[in-house]
């Protein structure tokens, strides 16, 4: 009878010793699955996130100095293209809306040797002024986007500086703040060029305004102000 009873008690034994092993490898398994899952979701998450924010600052004055100062200003001397006479000077300054935060730039632009009336002028793409033509520069740069390739449904003038009025003696000065062009990150202008136009911009056709021929042209460089 007590040899019948442990038989029994250990079939028992042996029984739930076999769910338990079962129950184990289903944890296991499950745990292996949850495991996946939270690796599918966290490389979905990955890669949908938005790339990481660059930071605005990355250009410096001097970058091996002890103190090292932001680039906070920049000038073009611009120069005639092929048999023209417009020659002048164009400086840019950071408009800070706190430390190492531009809200764009501070231009002041002054002119000589142009036709009188009204000259479109633009930053553009390559910093390229060789040439007779000013070709070499490119097209008008993007503060906000594609240069190349701006969006078809695009309203405005890419790279728009704004008009100069010249006078009868072809002097032109003009003060503004250019609001999305910037000195820092990878949309800053230094390195690229400004050419002025022959007329003035026509907003019926963006992104390039049909200015008209390439007066002058100066590339953008580093300046201490």
């Amino acid at each position: 009878m007590k040899t019948d009873l442990r038989r029994e008690r250990g079939g028992e034994l042996r029984g739930e010793l076999r769910e338990r092993l079962r129950e184990a490898g289903a944890g296991v398994r499950v745990g292996a699955s949850l495991s996946l899952i939270g690796v599918i979701v966290m490389g979905s998450w990955l890669a949908c996130r938005p790339p990481p924010t660059r930071p605005i600052q990355t250009d410096f004055v001097d970058p091996g100095a002890e103190n090292i100062q932001p680039v906070e200003h920049a000038v073009s001397v611009v120069h005639p293209v092929g048999d023209g006479e417009a020659r002048g000077v164009v400086t840019f300054e950071s408009i800070s809306a706190e430390p190492g935060m531009e809200r764009g730039l501070r231009m002041r632009a002054r002119f000589t040797g142009l036709p009188e009336g009204l000259h479109a002028f633009h930053v553009h793409l390559l910093g390229d002024c060789r040439g007779e033509t000013g070709k070499r520069a490119g097209t008008h740069f993007n503060f906000a986007g594609p240069s190349r390739q701006p969006p078809s449904d695009i309203d405005r003038i890419t790279g728009d500086l704004g008009e100069l009025d010249a006078n009868a003696e072809g002097e032109a000065t003009l003060e503004a703040e250019i609001e999305r062009a910037r000195l820092q990150g990878p949309f800053s202008i230094l390195g690229r060029s400004i050419i002025v136009h022959a007329r003035g911009n026509d907003p019926e056709q963006p992104p390039i305004g049909a200015a008209g021929a390439r007066l002058a042209c100066g590339v953008i460089g580093l300046t201490e102000g």
